[in-house]
C-alpha cells in the first residue's frame, strides 16, 4: 500500500515544484496512478474524471491567487526600487533591473534575449 502513495507523492511533488517556477505544471498520469492502486477498469475511468477535474479546479485557484496578490507584490517591489535607489547608483539600479527582470519567470514582456554584459549595453538578440 506504501508504494501508491509515494507514487502519488512523487506526481504531485513533481508538479508543485514546476509550478514554483512558475510554468503550468504538467498534468499527472492520472492512469498510471490509477494502475497503481489496481483500480478496475470502471474505477479508473471515474478515478481519472475526477483526478482531471480537480487538477484544472487547483490550477484555477492558483492563478486567481497569484492575480489577486499582484497589486501587493508591484507595490513591494516599488518600495524596494525606492529603498535601493538611495544605495546603488543609477547605472547599478538599472543593471539590477535588467539582471531581475532576466531571472523572473518568463512574461513575454520580460523574456528577450540574453543576459546583458557588466557594461549595461542591450541583451543580445
Amino acid at each position: 500500500m506504501m508504494f501508491p502513495l509515494s507514487l502519488l507523492a512523487l506526481y504531485l511533488g513533481a508538479s508543485f515544484a514546476v509550478h514554483a517556477e512558475g510554468m503550468r505544471p504538467p498534468e499527472p498520469d492520472w492512469h498510471s496512478l490509477g494502475l497503481a492502486l489496481s483500480l478496475s477498469t470502471e474505477q479508473l475511468t471515474d478515478f481519472e474524471v475526477i483526478m482531471h477535474s480537480q487538477h484544472e479546479k487547483r490550477m484555477a485557484l492558483q492563478r486567481e491567487a497569484r492575480e489577486a496578490q499582484r497589486p501587493a507584490m508591484e507595490a513591494l517591489r516599488e518600495e524596494t526600487r525606492s529603498r535601493l535607489s538611495g544605495v546603488l547608483t543609477p547605472d547599478q539600479l538599472a543593471r539590477f533591473e535588467v539582471i531581475l527582470a532576466f531571472h523572473r519567470p518568463p512574461r513575454p514582456e520580460d523574456r528577450e534575449g540574453e543576459m546583458p554584459p557588466a557594461d549595461n549595453t542591450p541583451p543580445v538578440k
